[in-house]
């Protein structure tokens, strides 16, 4: 599946999209990808909805990719009221462009290698990136306002960061390291009640 430049998507709450062969998400910095909720009439218009899904609490929950969809690839994405985030599962795939803001969980990974760059993750209610058996690379990218959890955590995983900026973790850790390693240069973690690192 290739989502072209400019495409607004509106969904209902509690609906994902799953990928279980490549996904192309081909936005530009002029005309990005967008998913937000059913419910925005700031973006994409107002389009009609059943009385059911009507409440602004009615989020998109999240963006599957499973292990067939190695090679997968997202650039210049935004995720906007999204409950769950975007969740690769034994899989490589590279991110190059993505912005998400108010959202439960920001990114997931279990296992397999994501590569992710320029991504801007803000207003976050629990973890913004949290890796388990995987490799992550992250570069160029900026976390902000987490609420409750850590910006990153780290669970048996390898992570290499440059240029990171992680600021505003009230309740958790910039970055909570668990039995994982990690390279760091030219960063900034901020942590909240818990540490920079």
């Amino acid at each position: 599946l290739t989502i072209e430049p400019g495409v607004v998507i509106k969904v209902y709450g509690g609906s994902s999209l799953y990928a279980y062969g490549p996904l192309y998400i081909n936005g530009t910095e002029e005309n990005p990808v967008i998913f937000t909720k059913l419910t925005d009439m700031e973006i994409g218009g107002e389009i009609p909805v059943r009385v059911d899904q009507l409440s602004n609490t009615s989020r998109f929950d999240s963006i599957f990719f499973y292990a067939g969809s190695d090679g997968s690839t997202i650039t210049n994405l935004e995720l906007l009221s999204i409950k769950d985030g975007v969740i690769f599962d034994e899989t490589f795939a590279t991110v190059d462009g993505l912005d998400m803001s108010d959202i439960d969980y920001g990114i997931t990974i279990y296992g397999g290698e994501i590569s992710i760059s320029n991504a801007e993750i803000e207003n976050v209610r629990r973890d913004a990136v949290t890796v388990y058996d995987g490799d992550l690379i992250l570069a160029n990218s900026t976390i902000s306002g987490i609420e409750d959890g850590d910006a990153i955590a780290l669970y048996t995983a390898s992570s290499t960061f440059n240029m990171v900026s992680i600021r505003n973790v009230a309740d958790g850790s910039a970055l909570g390291m668990y039995d994982s390693y990690a390279t760091v240069a030219n960063s900034l973690f901020e942590g909240g009640t818990g540490s920079g690192i």
